[in-house]
């Protein structure tokens, strides 16, 4: 084949060239994102059911969807919550899961549950879009809520428009509540008159049923039969609701008064401490971000020149400008790791060699963003990353080929011509073996299952076909380049002697003095050096006690959050107040450059694994924003945390960095299982003790809280039935004091709102209210409230959880810098010995710590699959099982040095940095095979033993520590400057590598010595003994 390539160069050069051109097309081409898409293997189902209370939410409606929701196999959790008015139910697949077809079940089951659910429950939502691709976030600022709301038309027709973006399929407005027209009746003046709310119910459907009149025809003409109807709601007061004794007409003016108004407001945002309406615009998975937010930020531009006064948007984050710090920081990083990589390259080859090596760096990457497409990768942090890794590794091949090239030369006095065909042949099988087993550490992790797999699969798939892509480079173009090189500048007889590179004769000195004096020393006792390996080995092992684990790390970026939780019970105009308080306060603090607030629920989900608090009247989050050139956010927030809980102590007031990588919950989790929320309460309670006692852990809390302020309504029924009185008239008249009864739709041209009677509230006590009401009887009559149910100020649970159908309570809490979920967890579950729950009770851990060991898993699995595949590879080469267990030992050697540097630099064992030591022990076993190969071949010339592993080591060291160097200098920018998620990978790979490399050198050589010796002495005995029974 290389005879072929060579000879028929320009078919060869033409085919790279092509290959460039269609990776620079897809580099220019492919879809921008800053993470890969994932699909979200949760769904919720959320039920609203007017008026109800937890205990009757969760027996009527949770209970029976969970039942059948229960009936789907490949379900990893049911998790439900039952509040007041509502059921949220969180169905989480199994992550060998497809999704979408679980999906589809899903919206079956509740769809089949529906018919046992109580008639006043709202049809169940089903939301698997979960994982949707967030593009902006933006405000819309008034001067007042008034300004805002008179701004309604205009901000509807913005959504409206920016729907139509290609590629937009969401536009979600937060802080900005619905249109409804409101009828507020005053019960005293409805006494007074004998009529009842639903008497104006009826009047009110009655007006509003009106019978399309379709269309009439005569001989010539068709006319269109329309009826003149008006849209301002205020025409409903002069509805006749009924007529006096007297047969006077009772308008509903008379009574009460309609008029537009919006719904309860349950929200509330705030920029910069100005009141506004937050505007949150996702895409579909696989959009271009940069090319969507220019077409967004056009149409935001035109919106301008028709805002109403006072009105003004502002940027709240987005994507783009996340991508462009981000891929402006990857720039920096891969230009300064080819230019790292070039240096080391010319340390040890000439200039031009140096040149045309690193040439496989932009050719090899080109074919991988070729194939990025067909496999479905997009252009993002975790591509552009995976190149990074790659990207010293490419030149590997290149080198050991050139510097073959150069052997058959000078040491072998071989022509060119005869140079460029017999050098990258006899390197050919252990280029092709190495190649395999680097690929063979990445192709794996294509299968790692769920949110994971998804989100590592850019970095298999890239890697894959640029290493593919240098083989053959390095196979092809380097011959040919020297060849061609070679024809038109001669080496001179003085320039033979003369080492390549600007550190070629310092190379050739540590050359002679590893072949001709250290390898003669590992020869003459291997065991002893062997043992010294593996001695320095076990103490770098014995380090993983001191490594923290932490799956993914926490973000020091620009962006973190304040997490507000009000006491339980408390109003949401309360809950504002705190809210605007504690703005104030941030915006007040030095560099600090925009504070967004949100009342009633969280920040719209900006973040891959932002947490999300729950929607809420006790709930509160601020998105903060700060000048990362003048201070850090991870130092401001342990700067804050003291200041906040001292400023606000009336709340929980938590100050908290962005989450890197996937959300993996809290990091402190434990789940209580019980019957009886009274002791599930009371074992809440102790382990919230036992938590808050333990250096590190903070924020506890569990999801039951304390119970919120009630009315118990307790009915007479004796002289309910006496008076002609049902459930529902009495439950419907109480809603009219809050939720009000919504009785028909009014359109008012722009829009349908719901038209809701209320009856109008004092500010007085509620009792008063209460006492007010009248409620229908089934002739018609007017029967006060107060004669047929007592009400008494109560308490009521706040909510009732269940896992998986059972009843139960979570207590959570995070950690502080000092302390990691996986550390404190340990000193929990010693403590959790300690309490003693109630018969029939039981604990689990949840969250981070649970997350982890299964990502753990499933990555030690691939580990082993990978470690599986090189050495299969090996055996294949060799056709030797020993062969295989000696560079087998020096996968053991990389796991080592990544301990050290893991260690050294106090970086925490997670997801990325496992993936950094599963990819060494493909890069290590090259180093492996060329050194092994080479003493093979020696061996079979004829060449006794030590000589030839004194040769290997002595033509092998150079392109060894080139490439090794060349692997770790091109990390090095990543290891320094790179993102946070992505430094454990680079440093576990660079100390792995840099202390397998030079392992390596040493145990390689030794073991092959003891095993050989060890086989022909074994062989010698069996040959001895064959002998004497073959005499005998």
């Amino acid at each position: 084949m290389i005879d072929f390539v060579v000879k028929k160069k320009k078919i060869t050069i033409l085919f790279f060239v092509i290959a460039a051109i269609g990776g620079l097309y897809s580099f220019a081409t492919l879809t921008r994102q800053e993470s890969p898409d994932i699909t979200s293997h949760s769904a919720v189902v959320t039920t609203v059911v007017p008026g109800a209370t937890p205990e009757n939410v969760e027996k009527a409606v949770t209970k029976k969807l969970e039942d059948k929701i229960k009936e789907m196999q490949g379900i990893k959790a049911i998790t439900s919550d039952s509040r007041e008015n509502v059921s949220v139910i969180t169905i989480e697949l199994n992550k060998n899961q497809k999704p979408k077809e679980k999906w589809e079940e899903l919206r079956k089951k509740v769809k089949d549950a529906e018919a046992d659910l109580p008639d006043n429950a709202k049809t169940p939502q089903v939301n698997d879009e979960l994982s949707k691709t967030f593009i902006q976030t933006l405000n819309i600022t008034g001067d007042s809520l008034d300004d805002l709301h008179s701004a309604r038309e205009s901000i509807d027709r913005w959504k409206d428009q920016l729907k139509t973006v290609q590629g937009v399929t969401n536009v979600t407005v937060v802080g900005m509540p619905e249109k409804q027209v409101r009828v507020d009746l005053d019960t005293q003046k409805m006494y007074n008159y004998g009529v009842s709310w639903k008497q104006v119910s009826v009047a009110i459907k009655g007006d509003r049923d009106k019978t399309p009149l379709g269309n009439l025809d005569n001989e010539n003409h068709r006319y269109q039969l329309k009826l003149d109807e008006s849209y301002n709601p205020e025409t409903l007061n002069e509805i006749i609701v009924s007529t006096t004794k007297d047969g006077n007409q009772i308008y509903l003016k008379d009574i009460g008064k309609a008029y537009m108004s919006t719904e309860k407001i349950d929200h509330y945002v705030y920029h910069n401490n100005k009141p506004a309406v937050s505007m949150t615009i996702s895409s579909e998975t696989g959009t271009d971000i940069p090319s969507t937010q220019k077409i967004i930020t056009q149409k935001i531009e035109s919106f301008k020149n028709s805002v109403p006064s006072g009105i003004q948007f502002e940027n709240v984050y987005s994507a783009s400008e996340r991508l462009d710090e981000l891929f402006g920081s990857l720039s920096h990083e891969m230009i300064a790791a080819i230019a790292s990589v070039l240096i080391i390259c010319s340390l040890g080859l000439s200039l031009i060699d140096s040149i045309i090596v690193a040439l496989a760096i932009p050719i090899s990457m080109s074919v991988g963003l070729m194939m990025a497409p067909v496999f479905g990768v997009t252009f993002n942090q975790i591509t552009i990353y995976g190149l990074i890794v790659v990207l010293g590794i490419l030149v590997d091949d290149a080198v050991v080929v050139n510097d073959n090239i150069d052997r058959h030369m000078l040491e072998l006095n071989q022509s060119i011509d005869e140079a460029v065909i017999n050098g990258p042949k006899e390197v050919f099988t252990s280029i092709l073996t190495a190649t395999l087993a680097t690929i063979c550490t990445f192709i794996p992790i294509a299968f790692l299952p769920g949110m994971t797999g998804e989100f590592a699969r850019p970095l298999p798939v890239v890697v894959t076909f640029s290493m593919i892509a240098s083989m053959f480079m390095s196979l092809t173009i380097i011959p040919i380049f020297r060849q061609w090189y070679g024809g038109k500048h001669k080496i001179e007889n003085e320039d033979k002697n003369k080492p390549a590179g600007l550190l070629g004769k310092q190379i050739k000195m540590m050359t002679n003095v590893y072949a001709n004096k250290f390898m003669p020393k590992i020869l003459k006792s291997p065991s002893k050096f062997v043992i010294i390996a593996i001695l320095i080995t076990v103490i770098s092992y014995s380090l993983m006690l001191f490594i923290p684990i932490q799956l993914f790390p926490k973000a020091d970026r620009s962006e973190f959050l304040i997490n507000i939780t009000n006491q339980t019970g408390s109003s949401i105009k309360d809950t504002k107040e705190i809210v605007e308080d504690v703005s104030k306060w941030v915006s007040s603090q030095p560099d600090v450059k925009l504070v967004s607030a949100y009342v009633g629920g969280p920040a719209p989900a900006m973040f891959v694994s932002n947490e999300s608090i729950g929607d809420g009247e006790e709930s509160g989050q601020i998105l903060v924003k700060v000048d990362t050139k003048k201070v850090s956010s991870e130092n401001l927030i342990k700067e804050w945390n003291t200041k906040v809980k001292d400023n606000f102590p009336q709340a929980e007031v938590v100050p908290k960095q962005l989450q890197l990588g996937l959300p993996v919950g809290k990091p402190v989790v434990i789940r209580i299982y019980g019957q009886d929320m009274d002791k599930l309460r009371t074992s809440a309670q102790d382990v919230k003790g036992k938590l808050k006692s333990i250096n590190g852990v903070t924020n506890v809390k569990d999801n039951i809280g304390i119970d919120n302020y009630s009315y118990k309504v307790e009915v007479n029924e004796s002289v309910m039935n006496k008076m002609q009185v049902n459930y529902s008239d009495i439950t419907s008249t109480i809603r009219l004091i809050n939720d009000g009864i919504t009785v028909d739709k009014f359109d008012d041209k722009n829009d349908l709102s719901d038209i809701v009677i209320y009856a109008s509230k004092s500010n007085e006590d509620p009792m008063i209210d209460f006492q007010r009401l009248s409620v229908p009887n089934a002739i018609g009559e007017q029967v006060p409230l107060k004669q047929l149910v007592k009400i008494t100020p109560s308490f009521e649970i706040n909510s009732i959880s269940h896992r998986n159908l059972e009843r139960y309570v979570e207590i959570s809490a995070d950690v502080t810098h000092e302390t990691t979920g996986d550390m404190a967890m340990k000193q929990i579950k010693q403590e959790m010995k300690k309490i003693n729950l109630p018969d029939g009770y039981t604990w689990e851990c949840g969250g981070e710590t649970i997350e982890s060991v299964d990502i753990f898993v499933d990555l030690i699995k691939l580990l082993a699959v990978a470690a599986i595949l090189i050495i299969v590879l090996i055996i294949l080469q060799f056709y030797s099982f020993s062969i295989p267990a000696i560079i087998a030992s020096t996968f053991l050697l990389a796991f080592g040095g990544s301990m050290i540097g893991l260690f050294i630099t106090g970086k925490q064992l997670g997801f990325m940095a496992m993936l950094g030591i599963i990819t060494l022990i493909g890069i290590v076993a090259r180093n492996g095979i060329v050194l092994i190969e080479f003493i093979e071949d020696e061996r079979k010339k004829g060449v006794e033993l030590n000589q030839a592993v004194i040769k290997a080591g002595e033509a092998r060291l150079r392109p060894v520590m080139l490439t090794a160097f060349t692997a770790i200098v091109g990390l090095v920018p990543m290891a320094i400057t790179g993102e946070v998620l992505f430094k454990p990978m680079a440093i576990s790979i660079i100390f792995g590598l840099m202390y397998a490399t030079m392992l390596t050198l040493v145990v390689v050589p030794a073991l092959y010595i003891i095993i050989v010796k060890w086989k022909n002495k074994f062989f010698n005995a069996k040959f001895k003994t064959d002998s004497i029974n073959k005499n005998i």
